[in-house]
C-alpha cells in the first residue's frame, strides 16, 4: 500500500508563532505565518477537514491603546494504539503471530467551547466561540499512517525470527530425542 505524506505544516504551530511575533510588534513575520496558516489549509485538507478560523483575520486589527486576550483550549482524547493480532501457519506444527499495531479513535463529547468575559468596571458580558485550529487527532492518525510501513516491516521480520527461531529448535529438540532413543536403545 503507497502511503502520500499529508502533515508537513502545522497551522497551530504557526499560530503559536504568529502570536510571539504579534507580541513583539513583528508584524511582517506574523503576516507571513498567517499566510502559512491559510496554506496549511489549502494544502492539507484531509488534516483540516474543518474551516479556518475567521478570528485570524482580526489578529492584525487591534487598536494601539487595545490589546486582544487569545485562548487557547485542548480538548477531547488523541487516538490510542491498539494491536491486531494475525495468527499464520508456518509448517509441520509451527505458528506464528504477527501483531500489528492499528490507531482507535476516541470520540468526544465536546462540540464547542465558549468563553464568557465581564467587564468589571461595567458588568458588561462578551461571549465568545471558539474555533477549532488543529485536530490533533487527524495529525496522530496521519504520522501513524506515515510510519506505518515500518511499523509493519519490523513487526513481520520479530514475528517471522521468532517462527523461524521457534522451528529450529522443535527440529533441533526432536533430533535430541531421537539420539536419545538410539543411544539407550
Amino acid at each position: 500500500k503507497e502511503i502520500s505524506v499529508k502533515f508537513h505544516d502545522s497551522a497551530f504551530a504557526r499560530y503559536l508563532s504568529l502570536l510571539m511575533y504579534r507580541s513583539q510588534g513583528d508584524k511582517d513575520n506574523a503576516r507571513i505565518d498567517y499566510k502559512y496558516i491559510k496554506k496549511a489549509f489549502e494544502t492539507q485538507p484531509t488534516l483540516y477537514n474543518f474551516d479556518m478560523p475567521k478570528s485570524l483575520e482580526q489578529e492584525f486589527n487591534i487598536p494601539p491603546s487595545m490589546a486582544r486576550v487569545n485562548f487557547i483550549v485542548f480538548s477531547g482524547s488523541s487516538p490510542i494504539k491498539k494491536e491486531e493480532i494475525v495468527r499464520a501457519y508456518w509448517g509441520p506444527e509451527t505458528w506464528y503471530k504477527l501483531a500489528l499495531p492499528t490507531m482507535q479513535k476516541r470520540p468526544s463529547v465536546i462540540n464547542s467551547i465558549i468563553v464568557t468575559l465581564r467587564n468589571t468596571t461595567t458588568g458588561e458580558l462578551t461571549t465568545q466561540k471558539l474555533e477549532l485550529i488543529e485536530s490533533i487527532e487527524n495529525i496522530v492518525l496521519d504520522t501513524f499512517q506515515q510510519n506505518y510501513s515500518v511499523l509493519y516491516a519490523k513487526a513481520l521480520i520479530r514475528s517471522i525470527s521468532r517462527a523461524v527461531s521457534t522451528s529450529m529448535l522443535n527440529e533441533l529438540s526432536k533430533e535430541a530425542q531421537n539420539q536419545n532413543m538410539y543411544a539407550t536403545g
